[in-house]
């Protein structure tokens, strides 16, 4: 996964200093190099190298207050573009604008496609999304008034999210949901952004979404259980318990500030309070922790705390893997490693339940067991 990191910088094509600028600050930031950016993910973006991208006004006019940004390879579903900023005080409008385009041109600003355009009225208390199709704006949509997120007042700082959504483009303002609005145009025709009015940026980091699968399955791979948005708390009996090769892929979306995803041995944990816990996982989203331990005899173990990235975002989806090895449990969220949970209860044919917790939804939740040698 490659985040890139953009500061809000005016530059005019016709400077001198402009591809100086632009030769001196174009990097790529590979997570892989950040052993712990996601752990302390505000702290480490701030000490990071920016990449000036194409922060750029339109080379006709010097005076515009517009800055345009090119998406790169443009957007793919699930794809987050995060905004990093704060609202001025006397603040009265600000905007940001996705386009159907991925060179900026003085006829695209008069005449070409708006994906959908995200105006905050700050004094006035509420926000507007709209799109346009060549000159012709389409049916307006505002938030109710008086009902702004406080991050999005004069005088606050914030922190925004897009994420493009199969069906809409989703806002989350300081990792709560905020606003959405269904696609008029399709998102991968979305190619720049472009921000102005009444606040400062100071970052935009692009992040793709992370790939779905870890662990390929075997084609004659047994699925043991296959279920589509499961009512939570989730307790799911494993009839067979735990064989090495199990693999369980959980597909979700983060909805609060902690969950949980334990295994169970024995009796079933609602009516048994002292059921062994041979693994728990507790996902912490304000400390961007991942807490994991066991639970033995009327009593928690020693926990285990290091990471090396914390692999989840405020208020999105996930792809998470816990595969069952011969002495351990391993974890992978978007296809990438995370951590190894090494057994202390070795009997894994008696752990025969799986109950998820808390601040999350479950899109989808595949267990299965590897084939018959």
């Amino acid at each position: 996964m490659t985040l890139y990191c953009v500061t809000s910088v005016l530059l005019v094509n016709k400077s001198p200093l402009y591809d100086s600028f632009i030769h001196l600050f174009k990097i790529r930031i590979c997570l892989k190099s950040l052993l712990i950016s996601l752990n302390k993910m505000d702290s480490i973006l701030k000490k990071s190298k920016k990449l000036i991208d194409s922060v750029v006004t339109l080379p006709a006019n010097k005076n515009s207050k517009s800055r345009y940004l090119s998406l790169n390879e443009g957007l793919t579903q699930n794809t987050r573009i995060w905004i990093e900023g704060k609202v001025n005080p006397a603040a009265s409008r600000f905007e940001i604008n996705l386009w159907c385009a991925s060179v900026v041109s003085e006829d695209l600003v008069k005449n070409g496609d708006i994906a959908m355009h995200f105006c905050v009225h700050p004094s006035a208390g509420y926000a507007l999304l709209n799109s346009r199709t060549g000159k012709t704006w389409g049916q307006e949509e505002r938030t109710p008034r008086g009902r702004l997120p406080r991050p999005l007042l004069q005088n606050q700082n914030f922190r925004l999210c897009i994420e493009a959504e199969p069906k809409q483009y989703r806002i989350d303002v300081n990792d709560n949901e905020f606003v959405t609005f269904i696609h008029r145009h399709p998102f991968e025709s979305v190619g720049l952004l472009s921000y102005e009015g009444d606040f400062e940026v100071e970052n935009i980091f692009i992040q793709p979404p992370p790939a779905m699968v870890s662990h390929p399955l075997a084609e004659d791979s047994h699925i043991v259980n296959d279920l589509k948005w499961p009512k939570l708390p989730l307790l799911l009996p494993i009839n067979s318990g735990l064989q090495i090769g199990m693999i369980f892929t959980i597909d979700g979306r983060v909805t609060g500030n902690r969950f949980d995803i334990s295994l169970y041995q024995g009796s079933n944990p609602y009516e048994d309070p002292n059921a062994n816990v041979p693994f728990h996982m507790e996902i912490y989203m304000d400390s961007k922790a991942i807490l994991r331990n066991s639970y033995q005899q009327k009593q928690w173990c020693q926990p285990e705390k290091e990471l090396t990235h914390f692999p989840f975002f405020g208020h999105s989806a996930f792809n998470l893997q816990i595969r069952v090895e011969g002495n351990r449990y391993q974890v992978s969220v978007g296809g990438r490693y995370v951590y190894d949970f090494y057994h202390r209860i070795s009997a894994l044919s008696t752990i025969n339940h799986l109950c998820i917790h808390g601040g999350v939804e479950i899109h989808s939740l595949i267990i299965t067991i590897p084939p018959l040698q």
